[in-house]
């Protein structure tokens, strides 16, 4: 059976067992179907591909629609937990509007952004989020589905740029306002990286707003 895309589904499940649960009763067969170099007689990929995979031309009418079936139930289940994977993947954002969490996007600084700083000896404060800035801009409390942070330096560039193709621009961030989107734990978020613009010489603005 081919793998369609599956083994990274794949392996991602096995690491979140605990919280999945137990999912995967399903058949007799035993086969390392979800190639993960494991042949798990209750895995539910394992046994639809072993079925599968003894399919002969010549079948009978009966055997034919236990292929089929084996099928069809290798592809629900497999759709099944590409959902359950996407939420289990988001149980721990807290995605609260407001001085909590912003959106989410709290968290999205904690794993996305402040690591990044960290690789590049950027120093900030986690607290960004206040009046003075560009109204309703990703500064302002008054938006509560954004967060900011101005990183102090006066050398920028490279911890900009590489914030930026960090998240997925294939260009320099610097020198620009233009919004780059990224896709995070499921949800689009519009960031801005703000260096060698005016009045960001001597820090790197970066907002970002769940989209």
């Amino acid at each position: 059976m081919a793998d369609d895309g599956l083994l990274p589904v794949v392996r991602k499940v096995y690491e979140k067992r605990e919280k999945l649960g137990d999912i995967w009763r399903w058949a007799e067969f035993g086969k390392d179907g979800s190639h993960d170099g494991l042949q798990i007689r209750r895995d539910r990929f394992d046994a639809a591909a072993r079925f599968a995979g003894n399919r002969k031309e010549g079948q009978s009418g009966a055997e034919k629609k236990r292929w089929e079936d084996a099928q069809e139930s290798y592809r629900k289940e497999r759709d099944r937990l590409e959902k359950k994977i996407k939420q289990t993947e988001t149980d721990d954002v807290n995605w609260s509007l407001g001085p909590e969490a912003w959106g989410g996007m709290r968290d999205f600084f904690e794993e996305m952004v402040y690591p990044v700083a960290d690789n590049y000896g950027i120093t900030y404060d986690e607290d960004d989020k206040e009046y003075g800035h560009a109204a309703y801009g990703d500064h302002d409390p008054r938006v509560t589905n954004a967060f900011a942070e101005d990183f102090p330096t006066f050398s920028g560039a490279a911890f900009a740029n590489g914030l930026g193709r960090k998240l997925g621009r294939s260009g320099d961030s610097t020198g620009t306002y233009s919004f780059l989107y990224c896709t995070w734990r499921g949800v689009r978020v519009r960031v801005q990286i703000l260096w060698a613009v005016a009045g960001h010489y001597n820090h790197v603005h970066v907002g970002a707003r769940r989209a």
